[in-house]
């Protein structure tokens, strides 16, 4: 197939051409016009790589990359040992004194209570029940049972010369009332408390965490740094023996002595009289007769009682004849007066059986804490630990922008 040219007669400058572009551009078109309708022919062979082009331009740079994950934390150390116990705290005081009564003797029923003449805290026994009963200001109020348990019976008398005539019996004697029980004895001492044991070691630091997989980026190399550091310390030698544990602290003091038992019955006293007698003033003479065979013995403090209980005549026992019944007296003092011819005798407080014994009182506090022992001989030096690094291998941080 031929190519149809353009006139190959034309020259640049020729004037069918506004230009020698426009020539160019006309061959080039008449070219195409006419290859357009060839088909392909086959492909020729690659030509020789063309040269290198120049070095692009440095493009910008990127963006930080962001910081790392924060390592884990280290595992926390165990709980260093417990404190040593704290003081014993001061003992509470001793609580108040209890409410004395002021006892009159004994009437037959809770109905044979005198109404008047009172003060308070006056205390009468009722033969009916055994109780105890206290004035309170304006009624009788019931403390409860107070009089001690039966006594043991006494040895059995000679037997007297039979009777021909049945005698009357006589009348029951009312109960007599509860003597003092004697104090219970002092608490012993506190034994003394034992040395504080030593404090248990400080547990070992938990580990340290994982460290960040991003290099952070390298400053400028720093000045030269100054001469290595004197290297640490050896370890502390061990501790010296720990000195005598100082004398223990005095005694606390003993605590309050514990409630009164109630009293329990002793030798037989109650007894009655039918003696004529004059209530007295104190410190004067006087004797009844009672019942024979009783166990009155001098310096006894005796209740004599007249057929009105507001009537009482208070004494001393100076002497009694078992055998005739005679009981002579020193008066100590009164409640009410008069003359009368029936009276109930009995002791002041029949001595019982002993309490029980009342509860130990508390401990008393610590004593202070004895005086420190010497320090122990000082540790053996370790040894001196290894030279520090040199001026050359310091790391140095550059400080930006100035001091």
């Amino acid at each position: 197939m031929s190519l149809n040219l353009p006139d190959p007669n034309r020259a640049v400058g020729d004037s069918g051409h506004t230009s020698d572009t426009n020539l160019i551009i006309d061959a080039i078109n008449t070219v195409k016009s006419q290859v357009d309708g060839i088909p392909a022919g086959p492909t020729g062979p690659t030509g020789a790589t063309g040269p290198t082009g120049p070095q692009g331009v440095t493009g910008p740079t990127g963006p930080d990359g962001g910081t790392g994950p924060t390592g884990d934390p280290g595992a926390t150390g165990p709980t260093g040992p417990q404190g040593p116990l704290g003081l014993t705290g001061p003992t509470g005081p001793t609580g108040p004194q209890g409410t004395d009564i002021h006892f009159k003797g004994s009437v037959a029923t809770f109905g044979d209570l005198p109404s008047s003449g009172n003060t308070v805290n006056d205390a009468w026994i009722v033969d009916a029940d055994g109780d105890l009963y206290v004035w309170s200001g304006s009624s009788w109020t019931n403390a409860g049972q107070i009089v001690g348990p039966q006594g043991p019976t006494g040895p059995t008398g000679p037997t007297g010369a039979a009777s021909t005539v049945t005698g009357p019996t006589g009348p029951t004697g009312p109960a007599g009332v509860a003597g003092d029980t004697g104090p219970t004895g002092p608490t012993g001492p506190t034994g003394p408390t034992g040395p504080t044991g030593p404090t248990g070691p400080t547990g070992p630091t938990g580990p340290t965490g994982a460290a960040s997989t991003v290099t952070g980026p390298t400053g400028p190399t720093g000045a030269t740094g100054a001469p290595g550091a004197q290297g640490e310390t050896g370890p502390t030698g061990p501790q010296g023996a720990l000195g005598p544990t100082g004398p223990t602290g005095p005694t606390g003091p003993t605590g309050p002595t514990g409630a009164t038992g109630a009293t329990g019955a002793a030798d037989k006293y109650a007894t009655t009289s039918s003696t004529s007698y004059t209530i007295q003033n104190a410190n004067n003479s006087g004797s009844i007769t009672v019942a024979t065979g009783l166990s009155y013995t001098s310096g006894q403090a005796i209740v004599i009682t007249a057929s009105t209980p507001t009537n009482i005549q208070y004494a001393n026992v100076t002497g009694y004849d078992s055998g005739t019944g005679v009981l002579s007296f020193t008066t100590t003092s009164k409640t009410g007066s008069g003359t009368y011819s029936s009276w109930v005798v009995n002791l002041a407080g029949i001595p019982g059986a002993d309490g029980a014994t009342g509860p130990t009182g508390p401990t008393g506090p610590t004593g202070p804490t004895g005086p420190t022992g010497a320090a122990g001989a000082a540790g053996v030096t370790g040894p001196t630990g290894p030279t520090g690094p040199g001026a050359d291998a310091i790391p140095v941080v550059f400080m930006l922008g100035g001091m």
